[in-house]
C-alpha cells in the first residue's frame, strides 16, 4: 500500500468579507494558494456558520492538517470553531491580520 502524503489545508473564517480580502492579498503576495477555504459569516443574514464548517471538515482527510484563521477571539465565528475543535484535531489562530499569515 502506498503511503499517502499529509496535506496541509487552511480555512480563513471571518465576519463579513474580511476573509476574502485576506485571501486576495495572499494571492498577490505569494501567488495563488491551493487548499484554502473561506467562510464569510453574516453576509446574508445572521445564520450559523456550522454548516459551512462541516463542509470544510468533510473535505479534510483524517491524516491531513487543518489550520484555521479567524478574526476575533470571543467573537461568534471563533466560538463556533472552538465548539468543533473539541471533537477534531484542528489548529486555530485568532485575531488575524495579514502580517500573521
Amino acid at each position: 500500500m502506498k503511503d499517502r502524503a499529509i496535506i496541509r489545508k487552511f480555512l480563513i473564517a471571518t465576519h463579513g468579507a474580511f476573509s476574502k480580502g485576506i485571501h486576495s492579498s495572499l494571492d498577490i503576495i505569494i501567488g495563488p494558494a491551493e487548499n484554502v477555504s473561506l467562510i464569510q459569516a453574516y453576509l446574508n443574514g445572521n445564520k450559523s456558520i456550522e454548516a459551512d464548517l462541516q463542509k470544510v471538515l468533510e473535505q479534510v482527510h483524517p491524516e491531513d492538517e487543518l489550520i484555521i484563521f479567524s478574526d476575533l477571539l470571543g467573537g461568534s465565528v471563533n466560538n463556533q470553531i472552538l465548539r468543533l475543535m473539541a471533537a477534531s484535531a484542528i489548529d486555530l489562530f485568532f485575531n488575524e491580520q495579514l502580517k500573521h499569515l
